[in-house]
């Protein structure tokens, strides 16, 4: 089988179940199926997942009508995607759900996750970055092969994995969405860890617009050096 291109997306990385011959779906028990060990989204418990509740109606009343796909691991039945559809068949109360099973090693595995999850923009911002760093160290790749492999630009995977820089709390407050990216771009030119931390509790705190932030840094410009630019530009 000749593998599609990368960088277009899941489909890129996961033909559709349909067009491979030769492959079979098997019902499966879904309490014998475990979840993606590298799913990147790791902030909330993903049973409370707020479309979740649609996607089992639609299930009780269809049954799931695209198959999971998944991998057998040391004789386990691991899902490879489809997770959402795998938890609202479990909510559902449907004791089987249709599988195609296929091989894949630990790096393509986490590959589709990251895709998959973009593709539905279900990743909080550090979430995202962690899995940009995961790729990056697990299959060797510089940022633009990252890039090139979700379908983004590599500013934007590079701006990303500059998120994974800030403290601890600071991240936090990001992935819980009490700050945005926009906030973070303009905390990120500080040099002062104990600054960073301050304007990012008072943005969280204040809910101060990235115009508001920037307002006030520039009104303390001559207390302290100039901030460096965030952006990084493509060649």
């Amino acid at each position: 089988m000749t593998r599609k291109a990368l960088g277009k997306g899941l489909e890129a990385l996961l033909p559709e179940p349909y067009l491979l011959t030769g492959e079979e779906v098997t019902q499966i028990n879904v309490n014998q199926i475990q979840p993606n060990p590298d799913q990147p989204r790791t902030g909330l418990d993903r049973d409370d997942d707020p479309d979740l509740e649609g996607l089992k109606i639609s299930i009780q009343a269809n049954g799931v009508i695209e198959p999971l796909i998944a991998r057998r691991a040391g004789g386990a039945v691991q899902l490879v995607a489809g997770e959402r559809r795998w938890r609202a068949a479990r909510a559902a109360g449907l004791q089987t759900v249709p599988v195609i099973f296929r091989e894949m090693d630990d790096d393509q595995l986490l590959e589709i996750a990251l895709v998959e999850n973009l593709q539905r923009e279900s990743l909080n911002p550090i979430e995202e970055a962690r899995g940009y760093e995961a790729l990056m160290r697990g299959r060797k790749l510089t940022q633009a092969e990252v890039a090139g492999r979700v379908g983004k630009t590599r500013s934007v995977v590079a701006n990303s994995l500059r998120l994974l820089k800030l403290p601890d709390p600071v991240r936090a407050l990001l992935a819980t969405g009490r700050i945005s990216v926009g906030h973070a771009k303009v905390i990120l030119g500080l040099q002062d860890e104990g600054k960073i931390l301050e304007l990012a509790y008072r943005v969280a705190d204040e809910a101060l617009s990235v115009r508001e932030l920037e307002s006030f840094l520039q009104e303390e410009k001559p207390k302290r050096r100039g901030i460096p630019e965030f952006p990084v530009r493509d060649p």
